[in-house]
């Protein structure tokens, strides 16, 4: 399905954000893709529908920028332009000396190629408990206008550690304070990023736009308002192709997976994690006979297994289910978080905690703690997200 979301602006009250929420609400619900389609003919009267004027380096920033912003969105399969004869006139940026929205207005502002400059220094290390407690921020705008109340919250609940989704398009001063303010809490930060289609090839930019952007983050700040490293999370067997080529797909998201890693880890000590799906390990890579949770597992310094149930035990419960993967882990001695799910689910009331609550929740990842005491590779949980957690029944 194609939203027609005539607007040429993201955030406001009648953005395009604000006007195709339901939309992709809707969509992430049923497993449907849609299409954001933007105007570029002349409106007159309705200057506010179209990019007619603004020119076409307008409409490429502020595409990029949403793009980016519904990236969180499963149901998200990219933009359309109205249309073809209008888009081709447009002429360069009719709005020259007025900076688009989110964009930093210093010329200085660093737009890195890959492997610009001297190594990476570290991030200064954060003193906090071994066993993980951790959340997902994905909102990018979160940190930026509420990162006291995030703080706060994290606070409350003895979080230790944050994936946060970073918009690239701030200045690093945007994260720096919040940074260094949850490594005084006790908090590791680590940037986080995806979409389903980061999978392709064709998308692997998108990875190295992340990479590089938090490797000059990190050269430009101080010690103790660094990232400790790039979480992704990539799930492509919500797009369509995996049904139609699934051996295509995988091929092309290890390939980037490698791509990630090795530029991370280049000129870096940052840490390169991403989120997996329990039943991975139902496939094997393409052309080999190792499972794709093994290799994915063995590429990165940590994962986060998805292990979306709202039980600890039993044999569909998350020890269960996580069997695998955990096992995948201690014989490569690497660690594996788990990642437990409070958001409404409509596969299921078994998938997340939403109905029962934060109590039993806590309840449950007691028990796994205990289940788990003897794993070499078993080291906390994440709750996915903050945004359900904080709204959480008791």
């Amino acid at each position: 399905m194609t939203v027609m979301t005539y607007r040429n602006e993201i955030d406001t009250d009648h953005g395009i954000i604000k006007l195709s929420e339901d939309e992709f609400e809707i969509g992430n619900r049923l497993g449907k893709q849609i299409l954001v389609a933007v105007n570029t003919k002349e409106m007159p009267g309705e200057a506010h529908t179209t990019f007619y004027g603004l020119g076409r380096d307008r409409l490429n920033r502020t595409l990029e920028q949403l793009s980016d912003r519904l990236a969180s969105h499963s149901s998200f399969a990219g933009i359309a332009i109205h249309d073809i004869r209008y888009w081709q006139n447009l002429q360069g940026d009719g709005n020259e000396g007025e900076p688009p929205a989110g964009e930093n207005p210093d010329p200085s502002t660093p737009n890195p190629e890959p492997g610009e400059g001297d190594r990476v220094p570290d991030a200064d290390p954060v003193n906090r408990d071994p066993m993980i407690r951790g959340t997902y921020i994905w909102e990018a705008h979160e940190v930026i206008d509420n990162g006291h109340e995030i703080l706060e919250f994290a606070k409350e609940k003895d979080v230790n550690w944050l994936y946060v989704r970073l918009d690239l398009q701030q200045p690093y001063s945007a994260y720096a304070s919040f940074v260094k303010q949850a490594a005084a809490q006790g908090i590791e930060v680590h940037a986080l990023g995806g979409h389903p289609i980061w999978a392709l090839q064709e998308n692997r930019d998108r990875i190295m736009r992340l990479v590089n952007y938090v490797k000059e983050y990190n050269r430009n700040v101080q010690g103790d308002e660094r990232f400790h490293g790039i979480h992704l999370d990539i799930e492509p067997y919500v797009l369509p192709i995996w049904r139609e080529n699934q051996d295509r797909v995988m091929t092309e998201w290890t390939s980037n997976i490698d791509a990630f890693v090795n530029e991370l880890k280049k000129d870096s000590n940052l840490e390169a994690s991403m989120d997996m799906a329990v039943w991975l390990d139902k496939f094997n890579v393409p052309g080999t006979n190792i499972s794709l949770s093994k290799w994915m597992i063995d590429r990165m310094d940590h994962v986060s297994l998805m292990a979306f149930r709202d039980t600890a035990e039993g044999t569909n419960g998350i020890a269960a289910v996580s069997r695998e993967e955990i096992a995948f882990a201690e014989e490569l001695g690497k660690p594996i978080l788990i990642s437990v799910e409070m958001k409404e689910s409509h596969e299921g009331d078994h998938i997340t905690f939403f109905e029962e609550g934060e109590a039993y929740m806590e309840q449950e990842l007691a028990k796994l703690r205990d289940m788990l005491k003897d794993s070499t590779s078993y080291t906390g949980h994440v709750v996915h997200a903050y945004t359900y957690w904080k709204n959480a029944k008791p």
